[in-house]
């Protein structure tokens, strides 16, 4: 069962000293080891310039090949999680990859760290154990506790913890609910999922609701969506989807949006009904074609993204808007076709004369997918692009070195001035290639949903229409 992450939150206490106090023992283990490179010892004393030239110096003497940036990735997200501090700093999103970094994560947890909650929650909702924060550290013992309070025995303690003053507290509770899908929660889901004053745990709320499906659920989430913002409507779609509530009611409601206005929510029900019944759906591969062949720039780019390949009359829309007068509706077009195996010379070349684009993003997602592709020709570009003045082209272009193996490009990445940079980069190496196939823009934070990797509100938010 897919885990509901839980663990991100803001700090209002210091915790430097017991992060240099956890450094110093992670750097103890690396010495002792006796086989770190230069880079991954420099890392771990948090000194960015001095990494900086270590990595230079090791690249001119080409002695990081994928060993050696697997070791200097997880010397840097070390480093990240023990050197968190207050006030501006959120728990990173490691989801990706907790398995790879479990040892680091128990020592967290394991500490007297404001963070030790929040590392203890990743390793839970990774499917791990995970030790109990001190009496010290209230809060995160009860965070501790809810995510923990899986099933109809602990219902009782889980949705008292739902109605806790604080807001972690009751994601963790929340995301024990999904994990158990205990009926017995879903008027406590219902009334969070409306009512709950944070966002997140609205979410995972809804979700849960979707887990357990069953007539109630729908209902429940039917009542729900009419007055509910875009990010829970998203989340509403979602949940029908899920399989207990799809047989429950929730293919009708998802039918019922599909047929309705040409818009997101109609988009996003057409691909969910896609994905339960494939090419089954008239209705659905209707909707997402009229969707690529309409007017509205964001809807177009969003079904491009998600609509299924394999669907014959989706596909040839996709391939028809290949030739699109809009630069980023042709980009995303050929982008599914790459992925798919399916871009033919034509649409090769045309890939390659948009990544001549070096100031939009157009450019970027080109490249990137000539990359996925494993053509060395945007090396030089993308190595230009680690320059670039926004975090999310700089990761990109990372990621999309990391696609073609060019180990001393990824690395210069992770000596980046953004720890956001720094820790996706770092968490991609490491999950690879467990994650499965890397895509390099598969870090993009999905605004639609796990199906979406982002890629349309970064052209969305950065090209004019």
């Amino acid at each position: 069962m897919e885990s509901v992450p839980t663990s991100a939150r803001h700090r209002t206490e210091s915790t430097a000293a017991r992060s240099l106090r956890v450094a110093g023992r992670l750097s103890l283990a690396f010495a002792l080891a006796g086989c770190a490179s230069a880079p991954a010892r420099v890392a771990l004393t948090g000194d960015l310039p001095a990494l900086k030239a270590a990595i230079e110096q090791a690249n001119q003497q080409e002695a990081l090949g994928s060993g050696r940036l697997e070791e200097l990735a997880s010397a840097v997200l070390r480093r990240e999680l023990v050197s968190l501090s207050a006030p501006s700093d959120a728990f990173p999103s490691v989801a990706l990859c907790a398995r790879e970094i479990r040892p680091v994560l128990e020592d967290v947890a394991a500490s007297n760290s404001d963070y030790s909650a929040d590392a203890a929650l990743v390793l839970l909702d990774a499917g791990l154990s995970a030790p109990t924060p001190g009496a010290d550290n209230p809060l995160g013992a009860a965070a501790v506790e809810a995510r923990r309070a899986i099933g109809p025995r602990a219902g009782a303690r889980r949705r008292a913890l739902m109605l806790h003053g604080e807001a972690e507290v009751r994601r963790a509770a929340l995301a024990a609910a999904a994990d158990g899908a205990d009926p017995g929660d879903i008027r406590a889901l219902a009334e969070a999922a409306r009512l709950d004053p944070d966002a997140a745990a609205r979410a995972i709320a809804i979700r849960a609701l979707g887990r357990i499906g069953g007539p109630p659920s729908v209902s429940a989430l039917a009542d729900l969506y009419p007055a509910a913002s875009p990010e829970a409507r998203r989340e509403t779609i979602r949940a029908w989807a899920s399989p207990a509530s799809f047989s429950a009611g929730g293919r009708e409601q998802l039918e019922d949006l599909a047929a309705g206005p040409a818009g997101e929510p109609a988009v996003l029900a057409a691909v969910e009904l896609e994905h339960q019944v494939p090419q089954a759906s008239a209705l659905a591969a209707a909707a997402l074609v009229k969707a690529i062949e309409g007017p509205a720039r964001e809807v177009r780019l969003l079904a491009l993204e998600l609509a299924p390949w394999s669907e014959a009359d989706v596909r040839a829309a996709i391939v028809a808007a290949q030739k699109h007068k809009d630069p980023a509706t042709r980009v995303v077009a050929l982008l599914r076709a790459a992925e798919a195996g399916g871009l033919d010379a034509a649409g090769t070349h045309e890939l390659e004369g948009l990544a001549s684009d070096s100031v939009t993003p157009v450019g970027a997602v080109a490249r990137a997918a000539l990359a996925d592709l494993g053509k060395h020709g945007v090396d030089a570009a993308l190595r230009a692009d680690l320059d670039a003045k926004t975090q999310d082209r700089r990761t990109l272009a990372a990621l999309s070195l990391l696609a073609l193996e060019d180990w001393s490009g990824a690395a210069r990445a992770l000596g980046d001035d953004s720890p956001e940079v720094r820790r996706a980069v770092a968490c991609q190496v490491l999950a690879e290639p467990d994650a499965g196939p890397l895509r390099p823009w598969s870090f993009l934070t999905p605004e639609f949903g796990a199906a979406s990797s982002g890629v349309v509100p970064l052209l969305v938010a950065s090209t004019p229409g």
